[in-house]
């Protein structure tokens, strides 16, 4: 373990470069230099946070006639801190510039075709900025060598999901951009659960869960057509994910009354995992998966057990991606159901007017 003064120090040079380049005046702040990260982590997180800041410094933090004009500092601010918070690395980044153009991002992401006009009308602003993540997106009207170079967001996100993270986006035009870095404390060790699902057993990350338990029949409750179930938990209801449906494998239970829930979150994110039992909790060393196999969705990794069998680690994000997908495909079913129903209804009247002629 290193403290992250290691990191930020690579930074200072490079913020007061680019900004005599730029013309612009910026302060650039760290916090938390002594809190401690997995040396292993350092080479791979060092690239996509240079990334994050050389974006701030060209896209983000304003001219400062621009800033005077707006009621601002004519200094802008890019603010890194680092804390560590319910077993995980909390890295933050921060600027107090123009914000992200959600519209912009979209209308991009659209042309691109990760999204199509209905998901567009549907999404929030946030939903809409976190599109600059998407393969291709970047709202930057032509190429320079000091942030995007060509290279989108998505490389950053990309790797920090090889590190096991997740990150997350807030802006708000005129006000800022603050990007949040949530990271195992370490690549190695794992603190997991065994949890079993018919004959197989997964290893479910010790600092993903919220709570578990067995819901009893008011607790549960079916929307739409029955299909997608809701836990109700002291008056939040949160989405069901069924472990065999979305692995295909056999369980012991179908009711979930009869087995186990387990709240688990990423993020601002929560689901309820359903599972057959939970068993132990112990300590892993995480192998990664895409390496030795290939990339598997709600699977982040895997480990060698004592008897020498594989123990697959579940990989929370993952699952939880995997249900708003399951969600939005339900939704998108039903609506071509609607159409294809109206459409039938239109004919049947059609026909029903030549005949009467």
């Amino acid at each position: 373990m290193v403290p992250m003064e290691s990191i930020y120090s690579k930074f200072p040079k490079v913020v007061r470069d680019i900004s005599k380049k730029l013309k612009k005046k910026i302060e650039f702040k760290h916090e938390g230099d002594s809190v401690e990260i997995d040396k292993a982590m350092i080479e791979g997180l060092t690239d996509p946070l240079m990334h994050i800041i050389r974006n701030s410094l060209d896209h983000g933090i304003e001219m400062p006639e621009d800033r005077t004009a707006s009621g601002k500092s004519e200094t802008g601010t890019i603010l890194i801190s680092a804390e560590q918070a319910n077993g995980q690395m909390i890295i933050t980044i921060k600027d107090d510039g123009k914000g992200i153009n959600a519209e912009k991002v979209a209308a991009k992401a659209l042309s691109n075709g990760l999204i199509d006009d209905q998901q567009m009308a549907t999404m929030t602003d946030n939903e809409k900025a976190m599109l600059i993540f998407g393969a291709g997106v970047s709202t930057a009207d032509q190429i320079t060598d000091i942030s995007g170079r060509g290279v989108g967001m998505d490389v950053v996100k990309t790797n920090i999901t090889k590190l096991g993270g997740v990150i997350d986006l807030d802006t708000e035009l005129g006000v800022g951009t603050t990007i949040t870095i949530m990271l195992p404390l370490t690549l190695a060790i794992l603190d997991g659960l065994d949890i079993a699902v018919g004959d197989i057993k997964y290893i479910l990350p010790l600092s993903a869960i919220v709570e578990s338990l067995q819901p009893t029949s008011e607790m549960i409750k079916r929307i739409g057509d029955g299909s997608q179930d809701l836990l109700m938990l002291r008056e939040e209801f949160i989405p069901v994910v069924r472990i065999h449906q979305l692995f295909n494998i056999p369980s012991k239970h179908r009711k979930l009354e009869d087995g186990m829930l387990i709240v688990v979150k990423s993020g601002a994110a929560k689901v309820a995992i359903f599972i057959d039992e939970f068993l132990h909790q112990h300590q892993v060393v995480v192998k990664p998966l895409d390496k030795n196999f290939r990339s598997v969705e709600g699977i982040g990794a895997a480990t060698v057990r004592g008897d020498g069998s594989i123990g697959l680690i579940l990989d929370v994000m993952g699952i939880i991606e995997a249900q708003k997908k399951s969600e939005q495909h339900h939704s998108d079913t039903k609506e071509l159901e609607k159409h294809k129903a109206a459409s039938q209804e239109e004919t049947r009247k059609k026909k029903g007017r030549k005949q009467k002629r």
